[in-house]
């Protein structure tokens, strides 16, 4: 347990010994061991090396006149912004973590596109790809469970 502690990596993690921890418990550790991780993503990995190395790439692209700023110097933060966006999760428990994540989305306290930025998606990727296959399946007179504009039964 000790060792355990002194790098920073959960005792039952570390093992695989879960014998005597139940499942809420555990649950409990995995997310605060995966909170300690994204706070280290972000603000080691992103904030010191991947900023630095995108602002040093949008520079040396605006110098070879690959891409078009006129006004770049004055307004260099707009050219700079993007997501860093962590791989995601997997679930714990696919079908409480998966509800839960409609209910939150339903009541307004969370958008699908967080959602989907949690699991490591681009929600304009997911939507347009949605949009796809709706069309197809539309165009081929399909009615599938899994679209919620159709009634399947």
């Amino acid at each position: 347990m000790s060792a355990a502690s002194g790098v920073g990596i959960p005792y039952e993690y570390l093992t695989g010994d879960i014998m005597d921890v139940s499942d809420r418990t555990l649950r409990v550790v995995i997310n605060t061991f995966r909170r300690r991780l994204e706070q280290y993503q972000y603000y080691t990995f992103v904030q010191m090396w991947c900023r630095p190395v995108w602002a040093a790439f949008i520079d040396a692209c605006v110098l070879a006149g690959h891409i078009k700023a006129a006004d770049f110097s004055k307004n260099k933060w707009d050219y700079l912004r993007c997501n860093w966006i962590g791989q995601g999760w997997a679930y714990i428990h696919p079908v409480q973590d998966v509800e839960a994540k409609i209910k939150s989305v339903r009541a307004g306290f969370s958008t699908r596109s967080s959602v989907i930025l949690e699991s490591g998606e681009d929600p304009e990727t997911i939507m347009r790809q949605y949009a796809h296959d709706n069309e197809i399946a539309d165009s081929l007179g399909l009615v599938m469970d899994t679209d919620p504009r159709q009634d399947a039964t």
